[in-house]
């Protein structure tokens, strides 16, 4: 053998080395996609917990600018993907359960407020659940 062949030789990979680095990118990349899911899966979850804690301001708001004497005992309130207050149950995504209860030792100056969401309201069993509490005083109104 030439001097020249022996030098290049000695500088290339061998195959096992290729296939060797070949599994270890591999196995990185499998790693990477695994995670992936599970961030989109977060995100998901981060996006309407995000949108319930806008909507659940947005009923308690409503429920407080009423009268104490006309508060409802349970009402059901249906928004869409925006979080915009909606009639059309069909275009709703999350329903909210609102159920208003008198406190036994305030009884009429003060009233615990329930706001139970489920998602998505197309679903026939709705997988989603988030509960919100508040309270709702009377000022003398």
């Amino acid at each position: 053998m030439s001097p020249m062949h022996r030098s290049a030789r000695e500088g290339a990979f061998s195959l096992i080395e290729i296939v060797l680095a070949l599994g270890i990118v591999s196995f990185a990349l499998l790693s990477m996609l695994g995670l992936l899911s599970i961030s989109l899966q977060t995100d998901r979850a981060s996006a309407s917990d995000t949108d319930l804690a806008a909507i659940s301001r947005q009923v308690f708001s409503g429920l407080r600018t009423l009268p104490f004497s006309a508060l409802p005992a349970a009402t059901n309130y249906f928004f869409d993907s925006d979080g915009s207050l909606t009639t059309n149950s069909a275009k709703a995504v999350y329903e909210c359960a609102a159920t208003l209860t008198a406190d036994p030792l305030l009884p009429n100056s003060f009233k615990k407020a329930r706001l139970e969401f489920t998602w998505p309201v197309s679903a026939v069993t709705r997988p989603n659940t988030n509960v919100f509490q508040s309270g709702i005083a009377n000022y003398g109104n």
